[in-house]
Parts: structure tokens; sequence; C-alpha cells
């Protein structure tokens, strides 16, 4: 793939991620890594994000790596959501265009249909510059999740799924993770979707030594993402509660890296349910840090009501975890339930803090699905790069011609 790499060299790329920040020299997530290596091929990236104060930021994070956020904003309510969004578009486009301008960007990724996704059709009908879509989930079940109790939620849903249309067809390249979105996206009769496995840094996350227990130790149980209501936190703070209270001996602690709006309900669940030797809010970390807690972790756990493909769960795969999850997206075509892992369903506390109790009672299972695990990815992973740079070429030859 050397020579595809050799071309574009000469080309600068935009990646317009969904992620929100507080400081640009602690940007978390996959996107903002993926941005990293993308700098190593293509002559200039720059990486755009959302901040989560109402302020505009930027950095020269090396000599061919810059970054930006937005000020960002979503409120449970529809109406003031829909008045949100408008506000964070005319924000993104106004930054896409004068970094297209400024930087000369020849190709535009986006991440996010929904909050990245239509800003970046509008900049790109705007310029002409082509974007490409990378699916790793649709937004709508979000936002279904959000209003559910809304009467507006089968208008916000039509409305969103005509949005997803529109910006889909008109994307280059539309990626995503699996078979069984490709089919959802038939649908659209698109003719410029194609499957590809998501990223991993195997640099940085790397399979675990797994050290002989101790009796005494405790067992950790790692989660890491934002604190919304769609992550199913609620459930996994049940089931934790519920495997305290059933067991002589609580010898776990849950640690809970990241924000979100959920947080001071976290808290005040720890508080009423006397949990605080059992769970640890940590904060949120830069990904440089993240591998340490994948490291120390036994279990990690996704209990989300809707997903596509977590990196997360892929970086704690990798890092030779654990994993619990529930049967949402595709994570069912990457973890095999008891095999390397454990696939639970959505919306059970009860049986989380069973799969939870199954390791905990059988502690030789849990370097046994982890081995497991970062042999699966290591195997579905490794042609990410060499993929994506083809097609990248593929689009901007495209363009040219």
């Amino acid at each position: 793939m050397k020579k595809f790499e050799k071309k574009l060299s000469s080309k600068n790329l935009m990646i317009v991620s969904q992620i929100r920040v507080s400081d640009l020299e602690k940007i978390p997530g996959k996107a903002f890594q993926e941005a990293k290596s993308w700098s190593k091929i293509f002559n200039l990236v720059v990486f755009v994000c959302f901040s989560e104060e109402d302020v505009s930021m930027q950095k020269r994070i090396s000599a061919n790596l810059f970054a930006f956020s937005v000020p960002f904003s979503l409120s449970n309510s529809i109406a003031k959501t829909i008045s949100d969004l408008a506000i964070n578009y005319i924000r993104l486009i106004r930054l896409q265009l004068k970094i297209i301008k400024k930087y000369n960007i020849h190709l535009i990724r986006e991440e996010n249909l929904i909050l990245a996704g239509i800003p970046t059709f509008i900049s790109s009908k705007l310029t002409k510059i082509p974007y490409m879509t990378w699916l790793g989930g649709f937004e709508r079940n979000a936002f279904e999740i959000l209003y559910e109790s809304s009467k507006m939620k089968k208008i916000v849903s039509l409305i969103i799924s005509l949005l997803e249309f529109v910006i889909c067809r008109n994307s280059a390249i539309v990626f995503t993770v699996s078979a069984e979105m490709i089919e959802i996206l038939k649908k659209y009769n698109l003719p410029n979707v194609y499957f590809s496995p998501n990223f991993v840094d195997f640099s940085i996350f790397i399979e675990k030594d797994y050290k002989k227990r101790e009796i005494q130790d405790k067992f950790i149980i790692l989660y890491s993402g934002r604190f919304e209501k769609e992550k199913g936190i609620d459930v996994l703070l049940k089931a934790i509660k519920y495997l305290h209270e059933n067991r002589d001996r609580s010898n776990f602690e849950l640690q809970m890296i990241g924000y979100g709006k959920m947080e001071e309900w976290i808290k005040q669940f720890i508080r009423l349910h006397n949990l605080a030797d059992y769970v640890k809010l940590l904060g949120k970390f830069p990904l440089s840090e993240l591998p340490n807690y994948y490291q120390n972790a036994d279990i990690f756990v996704i209990p989300s009501y809707t997903e596509g493909l977590p990196a997360a769960l892929l970086e704690a795969m990798c890092s030779g975890c654990a994993c619990v999850c529930t049967n949402v997206g595709v994570i069912s075509n990457y973890i095999k339930s008891y095999e390397n892992g454990i696939i639970i369903p959505a919306n059970e506390p009860v049986e989380l803090m069973k799969a939870f109790e199954y390791l905990i009672d059988h502690p030789q299972k849990i370097p046994e699905f982890g081995k497991k695990a970062h042999h699966f990815i290591e195997n579905v992973s490794q042609d990410y790069l060499n993929i994506h740079q083809f097609l990248y070429l593929n689009v901007l030859n495209r363009k040219t011609s």
C-alpha cells in the first residue's frame, strides 16, 4: 500500500467528529487517534469536533495535524433541540468553509449523520469538495430514546430518516461496520456503501499480561463512555447494586470513565444505595491514558440500549478484557457469548448482574475470554487503513477525472 500513501501524501483531509471536548490537549476517543494515524499519510489533517462549553477552540497538535472545536448544545425538549441544532449547524458550516479555504482541503470525512453530516453536506455542496460518511450506527435510535415520551417522536424519526437518506445519497462513500447495516441501507438504493472494520491502534492497545489472581484482589469492572440514557447507565448501576446485595463478600469495583448528563444521577444513586466503596467515577481521560485502565480491568461492560459498533469495545477486546455487552447494534458479530465474552439482552439489570457474577465465580474464564477476544479483533481490524487508503484515493481520482 506504499503507492497509495505516496499519492495521498500531497492531499489534505478534514475529519468531522461527533465527540465533545473541554480541552484540545485531551481529546478522547478513536476518531482523534485515527486522525493522528492519517496525519502520517496525508500532507495535512484537520480534526473538527464540538466544545462542551460555549467556546470555540483551536490548536496545532503537530506539524501537520490541527484541531478545532465549536460550541455544542442539545436539549431534552424537541422544540429547543431544533433551535440548538440550527445554531450548531451554522457554527460548524462557517468553521468548515473557513478550514476548507485556509488549508486547501481535498477530502472531508464525517462521522455522525445528524450532528456532523448535515453541515458537511451543505459545506460540500458549496465548495464541491467530496465528503465520505463513516456510519457506526443510526442516530435516530438515540434521538428516539431521548424523546421517547414525546408526542413528536414519530415525526422526529421520519425527519431523521429523510436526512439520513440525503446525507448518504450524496456521500462519495458510506463506510459501515456490518453486513446488517449494509442491508438496512439497501432501502436507499445506494451504490457507494462499503463494509469496513473499525479502527483500533494496536500500537497503543496491547494485550495485557494475565497475572495470577490473588484471593484478596478485587475484580475490576470498567465502563468507558458517555453518561447518557441511551448508554444504559441506569441498568449498569442497578446491576452493581444487585451484585453487592447478592454477595457475601463484595470483592469488585466498578470504574466509570466518562462524563455526561447523568453524572449527578449517578452520584445520587451511589449515595442512596451506599455504593461509594464499589463505584468510582474517574472523569474523562485523553485516549493516551486509557490503555492503562484497560490493562488493569478484568471485565469491560457495554450496557447500552442502542449502539453501532463502539470503538471502546474494540479497544477492550484488543487489550484482552472479558467483555459483557448488550445484544444491540452489531456487537454480537464480535462477541460470541461464553466464547470470547458474554452477550445479554438490553435493559435487563438482573441478567447483567448474573454475567458479572459468572465471571467473578469463574475467574479462569476472564483470561480465556480475553485472549480469544484479542485474537478475533486482531484478525478483523488489521486491514482498516489499507481499505480506506484505496477508497480515499478512488474518491479523489473521481473528482479530478
